[in-house]
Formats: C-alpha cells, structure tokens, sequence
C-alpha cells in the first residue's frame, strides 16, 4: 500500500487550505489514514469525490454521543490529536457548521487549550528570566539558556495562539481585533529589529535576536509552506 506525507500549513492559520487540498487528494485516489507529526499520513487507493472537515472538542465522558451525532449527520471519523478530530463525507453532506454561531464554538472550543498553555508558558518564561536575574554569575549562563529556550517555544506558540483568536473574531466580525491579530507579528518583529540598533548589552541582544528569530521562523515557514502547495497545484 503506497503512502505519503503531506505537511500542514498549520490550521490555525491556514485550516481552510488544508481541507481544500485533501480534498483535492481525494479526487486522486490519495486518503488520510491519520494524523502525523505537522501534518497528515495519507495512503493510496480508488479515487472518491470526498471532503474533509476539522472539528475541536474536548472529549471528556461525552467521546461516545460526539462521534454518534457525526455519523447520523454522514460525517465519518478517521482520526483525532489530543482536542483536534478529523471527519470526511460526501459533498452533498451538511456542513459540521451551518451558522455563523456554531463557526463562533468551533473557534471557542480552538482557543481553549491554547490559551491556558500559552499563559502558563508565559508565566513560565517571565519567572525563569526573573530567576536568570537573581542569581549569581556562575550560575546564569545555564538560567539564560533555559529561558532562552521558553522563549523560543513560547513564541511559535504565541503565534498560534493568536491567529487561532484571529479566525474566531473573522467569524465574529470583529475587523478591528481581527486585523490586529494580523498585523501584531509583523510589528513586533519590526520594532525587534529596529531595537536591535540600540542595545549595546549582549544579553539583550540575544533576548531580541531569540524573538526576532522566533517570529521570523514562523513567518518564513508559513510562506514556504504557501509557496510549496501552490506550486503543487499549478
């Protein structure tokens, strides 16, 4: 049995563009068999007019009665990742969502883990700078690479975070707050760079340089990714 990888564009910022092109794999005869690390796991066979469909939930004791009320709706499940579940159907099925306020949960439910993981690693990263800044000198070089480190993570995480609240206030019409979920990355990595020409102290030059780089990876990779699946549609 031939199978394939294909990477995620990320869903939150891109989730749509997923779904479009394993639908188009579809046609092809390509089928997710389930989710993989940044992406999805798909395997060969007959080529079917299906489509794909991303759903976020917690399954608590109600696991039973969610994957039910999906299949009497003709959405069959193939996998799930921790809150995120993967169903595909014919295109004549009803969409999971069908109003502006069940697309509003859908983002909701999205945001929930997000945001509680983020502030933690937030708080996480604030007191292990804190700690850095305490200590005596020959204990700092290896605080100043742990919180290197949380910074690093907790940027890409940052980012998700936020263009994951960006597609909950698109679907709630909030232009304002939408458009600063957007143009908050790009500003805080200009200011990043600009700052860079006033700081004379190498600590924080690293600090800057760690941000800089975090939201510069996620932005290239974001582009690179767009690029590749574009070229593959051509």
């Amino acid at each position: 049995m031939k199978k394939k990888y294909l990477m995620s564009g990320g869903l939150a910022f891109s989730e749509q563009k997923d779904m479009d092109k394993l639908n188009k794999l579809a046609a092809k005869g390509w089928h997710v068999e389930k989710f993989a690390p940044l992406g999805y796991s798909l395997q060969k066979g007959e080529p079917t007019n299906h489509i794909y469909c991303i759903d976020y939930h917690k399954l608590n004791t109600d696991s039973e009665e969610y994957f039910e009320l999906f299949q009497q709706s003709g959405w069959s499940h193939i996998d799930s990742q921790s809150d995120l579940h993967l169903f595909t159907a014919p295109p004549e099925t009803t969409p999971i969502y069908t109003d502006q306020e069940t697309k509003i949960t859908k983002y909701e439910n999205s945001t929930k883990s997000l945001k509680t993981i983020s502030l933690a690693l937030i708080l996480l990263t604030f007191t292990a700078w804190f700690i850095h800044s305490q200590l005596a000198s020959s204990l700092q070089t290896i605080s100043f690479t742990i919180a290197s480190l949380l910074t690093l993570l907790s940027i890409p995480l940052l980012l998700t975070t936020l263009a994951s609240f960006g597609n909950k206030w698109r679907t709630e019409n909030k232009a304002f707050k939408y458009f600063l979920s957007k143009a908050v990355p790009i500003t805080c990595l200009i200011l990043g760079i600009s700052s860079l020409f006033f700081l004379y102290s190498s600590a924080w030059l690293i600090i800057v340089s760690a941000i800089i780089g975090g939201i510069a990876g996620v932005l290239i990779l974001q582009f690179i990714i767009k690029f590749f699946l574009s070229m593959k549609n051509a």
